[in-house]
């Protein structure tokens, strides 16, 4: 409930704000292509789009850290939902990768640092050794999309595919074992 309302209290401010023609910035995890369309139609409007995209090398660094914070009293995430999340904005940054006027890869795992940067599509700075979560995202941008946009769009559609993937993984595991 107090999430609802924070994010209720936030659409309005940032309705405020683009009334008034103000600059303002907003945490998202990018993981629906809405969210994409919406910041393609501010910019027409005239907004500087920056995408600051904050990353780890792997999801089990996020679950702890969702651990961690639960303990704190704050909000759970379910993993499944964290992994979905976070392929299907990834996905989505890469078929949106010309549309930001300044996109940074910030990589968090450890220390955060800047991995990447590009502006409209164009990358003008890369991290020598990047960590390998941004090494795949890179090589992702050379291969064609291996999904749709349009499929993009639901974030069941990767709940799919991961429950699908987990399946068969953990069938060869227990082939493994056996």
């Amino acid at each position: 409930m107090l999430a609802e309302l924070a994010r209720q209290y936030g659409s309005e401010q940032m309705k405020k704000y683009i009334a008034d023609g103000e600059s303002f910035a907003f945490e998202n995890n990018l993981h629906e292509a809405k969210t994409f369309q919406w910041l393609e139609e501010m910019q027409k409007k005239g907004y500087r789009i920056e995408v600051f995209y904050i990353g780890v090398n792997n999801l089990q660094i996020t679950t702890k850290r969702i651990q961690e914070r639960v303990k704190r009293g704050e909000h759970h995430v379910p993993p499944d939902e964290v992994f979905a999340r976070y392929e299907n904005g990834l996905k989505l940054m890469r078929h949106y990768f010309s549309l930001p006027d300044k996109l940074l890869l910030i990589d968090n795992t450890n220390t955060r640092f800047t991995c990447l940067e590009a502006e409209k599509g164009s990358v003008f700075f890369q991290l020598a050794d990047p960590p390998k979560w941004v090494k795949d995202f890179v090589e992702s941008l050379q291969m064609k999309p291996a999904t749709s946009a349009k499929s993009l769009d639901s974030i069941d559609e990767v709940r799919k595919l991961y429950a699908k993937t987990k399946s068969k993984t953990e069938n060869k595991d227990k082939e493994i074992s056996d």
